[in-house]
């Protein structure tokens, strides 16, 4: 190594240690010297009146003309939000098996019981200009969640890239019907 490399940079450091005992000497005394800041007269705040509190909210009258509609769709959802039908959670796109009448496909990756390891491989696609996204899964009390590229409308497009990913990210990528 170069002597001259070690001079400059023991000269930066003894300049920095010079320098901070400086500041130490000078301002620790004004932190510790117990006077502190001067005191000054501020006015009292106004004294705030709080708004009222809203009634509370009566059970959903007999008449209401939405309430077939709630009961119905409640019917369709479990108690934490994934649908009865196909187990995904409401909002997240379904990942079915495709059959003769998929119009819709999609690639899925991976599916995993971590969160992090799916938003890990998610975020890798789409850094790679994949359409990713994420489908969760109910299967009996384990979550599942799936990581997915697509929709596309063409099978061998969808075919296309589940060969390219398939030798890159998963052996076992496979095509799915993808419906919202």
């Amino acid at each position: 190594m170069d002597n001259s490399v070690d001079d400059e940079t023991r000269r930066y450091r003894i300049t920095g240690s010079i320098f901070l005992l400086a500041v130490a000497i000078i301002v620790l005394p004004m932190i510790f010297d117990g006077d502190g800041l001067p005191e000054s007269d501020i006015e009292p705040m106004p004294e705030l009146s709080l708004p009222a509190l809203a009634p509370p909210i009566p059970e959903p009258l007999p008449d209401n003309p939405y309430l077939e509609e709630i009961e119905t769709l409640s019917a369709l959802v479990d108690e934490n939000g994934f649908t009865r039908e196909d187990k995904t959670l409401v909002g997240e796109p379904v990942l079915t098996k495709p059959d003769a009448g998929t119009r819709n496909f999609a690639v899925q990756v991976g599916s995993f019981s971590s969160e992090s390891r799916a938003l890990g491989l998610r975020d890798a696609l789409r850094g790679e200009g994949y359409d990713a996204f994420l489908s969760t899964l109910r299967k009996g009390d384990k979550v599942w969640i799936r990581v997915a590229v697509g929709p596309f409308q063409a099978r061998s497009d969808a075919e296309a890239v589940r060969r390219r990913l398939a030798g890159k990210y998963a052996d076992d990528a496979r095509l799915m019907a993808f419906r919202l």
